[in-house]
């Protein structure tokens, strides 16, 4: 049988800040760092984003962005397409940053951009869908007859498109296996080539996003989750609707992995395979977030990107100066979260070779195209807080952080003598070079350490606290 560690042992569990302080089972603080570690420990520094290249000359909000690929080869250099919300459709290869606008002479949004084989199709509001092929170098062209469908998903061999304008709760698909036709709903073209529409709940609101899969798919509306499934013949979908009252509240902020769905919303964070809806921020991160992006009316501006090489999610939301973003990882199921003050939307990728050739991308709050591969600023872990001598106080002369790797690191004692009483925090300690102990003399009932990491390290396992009983009060 294991034997338990010793009191003072501590390892950087994972995040959980809805849970009270006192006996945490993980950590109260994981900031600037990335949950990635043994099972439920440990963490690596976050790296911000790092851009170059030329800006883009858009003075609106970038809505979209994907990468493309013209050929499924591993020696075809993808391109990025972004849209703006100013009606331009830029592109420029993945290594470059250098943007070329080939939208035509647009008068309003681009509200959506995906990729249908070798076609690159976006959703331009009242105009319509538009289209080019994958590095054709020419400006996108209208679509006849297409809807005027503000989000846009891949389902089989259908191109699918949700929130019609004026409709919002109306999905409508184009002919199996043609994406640029889209013949009159009910029509003997449409029966012929399966082509249709369907009305989904008005009260569960506006559809913000489909999610394809080979057979399936998934589309969120505002408070509720649909699981599409193709049957053929004229009936083409089978709906099934979940009316549980959770939704996704805006568009881009949801994530396709595997046979899931992950996103965020304004109750926190949710898993769906369109049968069930699963809070997996619930009792973690999810009154965090709540307090920190929902009611600071962040969520609207939210956008996300998958990390495939590191089995990370990352939702950021840009705003004026230090953004929050909000990681997780969807093996492990740990979250942390960072600041960063130039992150933008991330590239959506459509083929692995992309993420494990380029790694994870994104537009910076500068406009211009960017890896995360920055120098890490300060990292933040704070243990949970902890009774070293129940009943009694204890004198804490020091804390041992567990941090491999080249960063500066220092220490902070928190402590308080009972529970309503407020944290009060040492000045930064340094590890002396002997024992690896900050030392410090505090004694209080409850203690805490803070460890914090300037620039970029290997791994942050854990720490010891160097204590005595101090007896009763």
């Amino acid at each position: 049988m294991a034997s338990e560690p010793p009191a003072g042992k501590i390892k950087f569990g994972e995040w959980l800040p809805d849970q009270n302080d006192l006996d945490n089972p993980g950590v109260t603080e994981a900031l600037n760092v990335l949950p990635i570690g043994t099972t439920q420990n440990g963490y690596q520094p976050y790296s911000p984003l790092a851009t170059a290249g030329a800006a883009l000359t858009t003075t609106g909000t970038i809505q979209n962005i994907v990468a493309l690929l013209t050929i499924p080869s591993t020696g075809t250099v993808p391109y990025i397409y972004v849209g703006t919300f100013d009606g331009h459709l830029y592109q420029s290869l993945a290594t470059v940053g250098s943007w070329t606008d080939y939208s035509p002479a647009l008068s309003t949004q681009v509200f959506d951009l995906v990729q249908y084989n070798t076609l690159v199709i976006a959703s331009v509001s009242s105009a319509g869908l538009y289209q080019q092929t994958v590095g054709a170098g020419a400006n996108f062209a209208a679509i006849s007859g297409s809807p005027n469908a503000l989000y846009l998903g891949v389902i089989g061999q259908f191109l699918v498109g949700g929130n019609i304008l004026g409709t919002p709760n109306v999905v409508q698909w184009s002919g199996i296996g043609q994406p640029t036709s889209w013949p009159t709903p009910g029509s003997a073209t449409a029966i012929a080539q399966q082509s249709g529409q369907q009305t989904l709940h008005l009260e569960l609101g506006g559809v913000t996003g489909i999610f394809g899969g080979d057979q399936w798919g998934i589309i969120t509306q505002q408070n509720a989750i649909t699981r599409v499934t193709y049957v053929g013949g004229s009936t083409v979908f089978q709906f099934d609707t979940l009316s549980s009252g959770v939704g996704m509240d805006y568009p881009h902020v949801g994530a396709k992995i595997g046979n899931a769905v992950l996103f965020a919303c304004s109750k926190g964070f949710y898993e769906t395979d369109g049968v069930t809806a699963l809070p997996i921020g619930q009792e973690k991160v999810n009154r965090w977030f709540i307090t920190n992006v929902v009611n600071q009316n962040l969520l609207s501006a939210g956008r996300v990107g998958v990390d495939w090489a590191n089995k990370l999610v990352y939702w950021a939301f840009p705003t004026a100066g230090a953004s929050p973003i909000v990681i997780y990882n969807y093996e492990t199921k740990r979250f942390t979260h960072a600041s960063d003050s130039n992150v933008g939307p991330f590239v959506q990728g459509t083929s692995p070779f992309y993420f494990t050739t380029y790694g994870l991308q994104a537009i910076g709050q500068d406009k211009k195209l960017g890896t995360f591969t920055g120098t890490p600023g300060t990292a933040t872990i704070t243990t949970a807080e902890v009774e070293l001598n129940p009943g009694g106080k204890a004198l804490v002369q020091g804390f041992r952080p567990q941090v491999t790797g080249a960063g500066t690191v220092t220490c902070k004692i928190g402590s308080r003598m009972k529970q309503s009483d407020s944290v009060t925090f040492t000045s930064a300690l340094t590890p002396n070079s002997v024992s690896g102990f900050a030392d410090a003399l505090v004694e209080a009932s409850y203690h805490r350490a803070e460890t914090d990491i300037v620039g970029s390290f290997g791994q942050a396992i854990g720490g010891e606290f160097l204590h005595n009983e101090a007896g009763a009060f």
